[in-house]
């Protein structure tokens, strides 16, 4: 197939289009959010973080998830399956848990992040 771009002809195979739609089609789907941490579809659970700094930020498998006070406003889902979640906040030990969620029960995490001594 030959396209114009342009003053420029360009011949571009078949396969050429296809791997380069398939390159397209998973930046799209890690643009929009589609991971196995927030799921589109598939086995989840709302999760929530509870805690003494509300301003907080929670990671969930390396991914910000927003702030304790945001996942207390409109709790999130996470994907069915085992991660890793972190709460941090500026002068304050992180706080670290690991999690083995399953389908539809509900995941809450509650912590008490402690200020670092200077």
């Amino acid at each position: 197939m030959i396209r114009v771009l342009g003053h420029a002809r360009v011949r571009l195979a078949s396969s050429r289009v296809a791997a380069v739609a398939m390159v397209m089609a998973v930046a799209g789907a890690m643009a929009a959010g589609g991971c196995a941490t927030v799921p589109r579809r598939g086995p989840s659970a709302p999760f929530q973080a509870i805690g003494n700094v509300p301003d907080a930020t929670v990671w969930i498998d390396d991914r910000m998830m927003g702030t304790v006070v945001e996942l207390t406003r409109a709790p999130r889902r996470i994907a069915a399956g085992f991660h890793r979640v972190e709460i941090r906040s500026p002068g304050f030990e992180s706080h670290f848990q690991e999690l083995d969620v399953r389908p539809d029960a509900p995941q809450t995490i509650h912590f008490d992040l402690h200020e670092v001594l200077q």
